[in-house]
């Protein structure tokens, strides 16, 4: 009884696998084909053996729309003063699936410096004179039904 069934269970696993396999097979052969239809070209600044760590490392989810966006924001990255090859490594390094640059340290720029500060608001002068903020105040003061007349008295001597 067993060995009949473990023997009947061996054709049918053989059956399977001739029966899925070159299916599989197929299907690897025209992706395979396809991707290099469809392979990006990849710009003389960025190293071939890197950017092929980086397409394996991606995997099937590296497609041709997102590699070109990949390249593009390097390369915007790259105008900004970040190096492409390091900004790859790092993301290989740390297993990322993005690319992404130090914005805060020296880690990804080309040349080790720090980015330039970028000013988040702009304080300015007021430019009006004395006379002209008070009046402005008083204004506003009595707008709000405050008494104007409290900024007469001084607070502090």
């Amino acid at each position: 009884g067993s060995s009949t069934d473990a023997t009947s269970g061996s054709r049918m696993d053989a059956t399977l696998i001739n029966f899925i396999e070159p299916t599989s097979l197929n299907q690897r052969k025209a992706r395979t084909t396809r991707v290099q239809k469809n392979r990006v070209e990849i710009p003389h600044w960025m190293p071939t053996e890197l950017w092929e760590d980086w397409r394996k490392h991606r995997g099937s989810k590296l497609t041709p729309v997102a590699e070109n966006n990949a390249f593009r924001k390097l390369d915007a990255l790259r105008t900004e003063g970040h190096d492409p090859t390091k900004i790859v490594r790092r993301s290989l390094e740390h297993g990322w699936a993005g690319l992404y640059a130090d914005e805060r340290g020296t880690e990804t720029r080309a040349d080790g410096t720090r980015p330039a500060f970028k000013p988040v608001g702009l304080i300015q002068r007021d430019t009006r004179t004395e006379e002209e903020i008070d009046a402005d105040l008083r204004e506003q003061m009595a707008r709000f039904g405050m008494n104007p007349e409290i900024l007469n008295h001084e607070v502090c001597s």
